[in-house]
């Protein structure tokens, strides 16, 4: 009989590093974060005889020095009526809403790494939309890693009021150009009543960091909630995005598109809960990998019993340039109610062939012909961002990123 045994111990002592700031800020944040040390210390690191990891080795988060960093995010946008800003800012008013809100989306238990981010928690990245709101332009929130082996916990709280209406742009970068760094960073977003939230978190960290992000989310009867996650960088990439259909007639999309190359890792996992009846959602997730690149997808839908007339839909298309790429996709569905509509699917393939005669026949380079059948494919995606800036802006990255295709063979 086999024995599973522990997990090795990490180089970086995380427990230790909770002890430099265990004394500082309020009663209640100092009580938060032993909280979620001593989840940290009861889960451990994951490790890849676990099934939620066993897709994605974290050896060398394990094996890496970090020394915890203290950068300020950029916080810009919103207009009248927005309350942007950190904790250390915030208001009495505004610190109620953090003290009742905090961590309840984004539960410890099973995420060790949202327990890190919780014991070493320092600051927080406020956005308020109050009740009636109408955000007048979007609010931009960028993060940048510390220098050299810097260990980084942002943690990010949304607050959009009944019938707020607002979007916000959430990015992570380094200034490290090789990296070695370690993102272990955290949002929840509460939706209210009819409110409409866009949310777009765009990932171009260094080549050579480590990110693990979280994103929890809520949306009460009447809400719309649309996010975007886009992957573009890091050595390793986990994203754990989850929403909760709280109230009747709510809805949300959830598109992802990412692009791994080299020896790049990215892992996605998804888990929508339709927890009452008549909501929505609908999610694409797209890969597009070239080289030794791997992916993951693991998607989950859970209609909860009772949760009648569910609409729900969900696909996850990749795109392989390269006969050395490795992907994993597993929708699912778990449901509870016999009254609903839900679909789910997955597909893995390479360029159309047929598509890329069309278009050398009309005298399209080969290498361009390629090109602009997987800007075609990352199109779906970005053309629903609604922040024109933006969009060009991630277009071009994309773009930048595409290697030469096999368009040119056969």
């Amino acid at each position: 009989m086999s024995r599973i045994t522990a997990a090795p111990p990490a180089a970086t002592d995380f427990e230790a590093l909770h002890l430099r700031i265990v004394g500082e800020g309020p009663d209640w944040i100092r009580e938060f974060r032993t909280n979620a040390r001593s989840r940290f210390v009861l889960e451990g690191l994951p490790h890849h005889r676990m099934e939620a990891w066993r897709n994605t080795n974290i050896a060398p988060i394990v094996a890496g020095l970090f020394e915890p960093a203290c950068s300020t995010p950029e916080i810009s946008g919103g207009g009248e009526g927005v309350w942007t800003g950190r904790l250390s800012q915030a208001p009495e008013k505004i610190l109620a809403l953090v003290r009742n809100n905090l961590g309840s989306l984004a539960d410890a238990e099973g995420h060790p790494f949202t327990a890190l981010n919780g014991s070493l928690l320092n600051e927080i990245t406020l956005v308020v939309l109050p009740e009636g709101c109408a955000a007048g332009e979007p609010v931009t929130i960028g993060h940048t890693a510390g220098p050299g082996n810097s260990l980084n916990v942002p943690r990010t709280l949304i607050l959009a009021g009944e019938r707020a209406i607002g979007t916000i742009i959430e990015t992570f970068e380094g200034t490290e150009t090789e990296g070695g760094y370690f993102t272990s960073a955290v949002t929840e977003i509460f939706c209210g009543k009819d409110t409409d939230v866009k949310y777009c978190r765009v990932q171009r960290e260094a080549p050579g960091s480590f990110h693990i992000g979280r994103v929890q989310a809520r949306v009460e009867q009447g809400g719309r909630l649309h996010t975007a996650g886009i992957a573009l960088g890091a050595a390793l990439d986990r994203e754990d995005a989850g929403v909760i259909l709280a109230g009747e007639g709510a809805s949300c999309e959830m598109d992802g598109l990412f692009l791994t190359d080299e020896s790049r890792h990215v892992d996605n996992r998804t888990r929508i809960v339709h927890a009452v009846p008549n909501c929505r959602s609908r999610q694409v997730y797209k890969g597009i990998l070239s080289d030794r690149s791997t992916a993951v997808f693991v998607g989950r839908v859970i209609v909860r019993p009772g949760a009648q007339h569910t609409d729900a839909d969900q696909s996850n298309p990749n795109l392989l340039l390269s006969d050395d790429t490795t992907v994993y996709t597993r929708p699912q569905l778990e449901i509870y109610a016999d009254d609903v509509r839900c679909t789910h699917g997955a597909t893995v393939g390479q360029l159309d062939a047929d598509a890329l005669f069309y278009l050398r026949s009309r005298g399209i380079d080969p290498d361009e012909a390629g090109r602009l059948l997987v800007k075609g494919f990352a199109g779906e995606i970005l053309d629903r961002i609604e922040v024109p800036s933006l969009r060009t802006q991630l277009e071009s990255e994309v773009a930048g990123k595409l290697p030469v295709t096999s368009g040119s063979e056969g």
